[in-house]
């Protein structure tokens, strides 16, 4: 039984890991792509296993969009407009092609990956 339930504590851990380092990531993108940082009204709300950037599209008076991103594990909000928008989306594409292009060569031929354990 204890095994069992340590096994679950270093389970949760390794995901919430995971977690706070694809925010990382994103954070970075979102700051090469141009977008703004503040801090947010509210303390961090994260929740492990539910932590995710929130993405808004806030209309403006003058027709324009803000883009903003919701950090909640650091409590920053992320601003910007159309151009950081699609900037971030071109770093965030290229990003994630060339990780997949990476896991590629080290998968072993005919092999297929389903997650982020391979046995």
């Amino acid at each position: 039984m204890k095994v069992l339930f340590s096994l679950g504590i270093f389970l949760f851990a390794g995901c919430a890991a995971i977690e706070r380092n694809e925010i990382h990531q994103q954070s970075l993108w979102l700051e090469k792509a141009g977008f703004r940082a503040a801090k947010s009204g509210s303390p961090p709300t994260a929740t492990p296993g539910r932590s995710q950037m929130v993405f808004q599209e806030i209309p403006q008076e003058n027709g324009r969009m803000i883009y903003t991103f919701t950090d909640p594990v650091n409590g920053l909000v992320y601003r910007g407009g159309g151009k950081e928008l699609a900037a971030y989306r071109e770093i965030s594409t290229a990003a994630r092609s060339r990780r997949s292009a990476n896991l590629a060569q080290i998968t072993p031929s005919g092999s297929r990956v389903t997650g982020p354990l391979v046995w």
